[in-house]
């Protein structure tokens, strides 16, 4: 029996409700979760219709059985897709993070109270330095955030559509409109995760040469855990 997949605007599949294969990539994360709290970050490429939205899911799933394995509670994000027009910016990554790992607002009420005062400043009219120093504070408030969370927890974070955070074809860019936005959440994305502590990142999306050479020299580069392992078809 198969359901049909939520259409988020990308190749739609036929899904059965049991996720056939893939052990070895969902070994990878796994043992990612289980390990040391450093920082661990996966990047599956695979082309559309291979499945990458559905693993996403079922890692989700296999969150609450490697809890005993852990010293701390594992929180999941939820998939975060990177399609959607709430996430083609810092600020909205910052959001879908926060409502998925703490919905109780035990560690971003700084960050909220913060966040209110930016968009307060912004509609009034302010830009250019003025309100970039308040967004790099916003970001500053958000780690503040973020790190005794994950202190408490083994985070892990999922994204999907990584492809979005570098379109370089110049129809994708006008038709999309993202181009501009999107590069920002990939250098937030280099500069962010580093930095958090405790926490296995997976991002999956379709084959990228250049954004894969810069997350892994980046990655890499900042001391994190980096792995790619594709996602193809059945044979």
């Amino acid at each position: 029996m198969t359901n049909q997949p939520e259409n988020s605007g990308q190749t739609a599949v036929l899904q059965t409700e049991k996720m056939i294969g893939r052990q070895k990539h969902r070994d990878l994360v796994a043992r990612a979760v289980t390990d040391n709290p450093g920082c661990h970050v996966f990047f599956f490429p695979g082309e559309g219709g291979m499945g990458k939205t559905r693993f996403l899911q079922e890692t989700g799933k296999d969150v609450p059985k490697m809890h005993p394995h852990t010293s701390r509670e594992v929180r999941w994000s939820g998939v975060i897709d990177l399609y959607h027009p709430e996430t083609h910016s810092n600020s909205g990554i910052e959001q879908a993070l926060m409502k998925r790992l703490d919905p109780q607002n035990e560690y971003f009420a700084a960050y909220q109270a913060q966040r209110q005062n930016f968009e307060q400043q912004r509609q009034a009219g302010l830009t250019g330095k003025e309100l970039e120093t308040l967004r790099q504070a916003l970001t500053s408030s958000f780690l503040k955030g973020y790190q005794p969370l994950a202190q408490s927890n083994r985070l892990v974070l999922t994204f999907d559509t990584l492809e979005l955070v570098q379109y370089e074809n110049d129809t994708v860019q006008e038709l999309c409109e993202v181009q501009t936005e999107a590069l920002s959440v990939k250098n937030w994305f280099l500069e962010m995760i580093p930095q958090f502590p405790n926490t296995v990142t997976i991002f999956a999306g379709r084959p990228h040469l250049r954004l894969q050479a810069d997350f892994q020299h980046q990655f890499t580069l900042k001391g994190c855990s980096y792995q790619t392992e594709t996602i193809e078809r059945f044979t």
